[in-house]
């Protein structure tokens, strides 16, 4: 398989490689921010370090804004470890630097939103639940929205089918995006 590359267009290998580790990305952010930061809230009461924190005069605040740090930092780091890859990609060529940016823009912005659920449910939930949840929401949905004819209002719940519209390997890998038969449009944002 891997030494018949007739199945892909060289030029396109980038393009490919990029929108792959993307969407890989994607998945790790969904996966790994909702099991580090479910804990965050929930972990000072379970180990009683919660009174501890009371007891210092810290407000609610400046502990939520300690929490959501935390996560941008974890996000920031899974999004730098796969930055060589996306350098692999660009000297492949089929990806331009722009394109790498903006992709990764729109992760980190879209990490603040998995940031922001997971706090949300941490804040009403026990971990155990948060976790299962909130990761099942974030994978559910970035499957519907690449996997299925679905359209509108679900894609833009992720940032899965912004990126494959924006990446020339978008109609190669994923065409039932590119196709309007067969789509269900609950809104046209064009």
């Amino acid at each position: 398989f891997l030494e018949d590359s007739s199945w892909l267009p060289e030029a396109m290998a980038g393009s490919v490689l990029h929108l792959v580790n993307s969407q890989l990305l994607y998945g790790f952010l969904a996966l790994l921010l909702p099991m580090r930061l479910a804990g965050a809230i929930d972990g000072s009461r379970a180990d009683r370090s919660f009174d501890q924190i009371v007891v210092t005069g810290w407000s609610p605040w400046s502990l939520h804004a300690g929490n959501w740090g935390l996560g941008l930092g974890h996000a920031f780091v899974i999004l730098t470890v796969s930055l060589p890859f996306q350098v692999f990609a660009h000297t492949l060529g089929g990806v331009t630097v722009a394109e790498i940016v903006t992709a990764y823009l729109v992760l980190a912005i879209y990490a603040n939103v998995i940031i922001a659920t997971t706090l949300a449910l941490a804040m009403g939930e026990r971990e155990r639940v948060v976790v299962p949840m909130s990761i099942s929401i974030f994978c559910l949905v970035g499957f519907l929205c690449l996997f299925t004819p679905a359209g509108g209002v679900l894609a833009e719940a992720t940032p899965l089918r912004f990126l494959a519209r924006h990446s020339a390997a978008g109609p190669f890998l994923f065409p039932q995006l590119f196709s309007s038969s067969g789509s269900i449009m609950v809104f046209s944002w064009a």
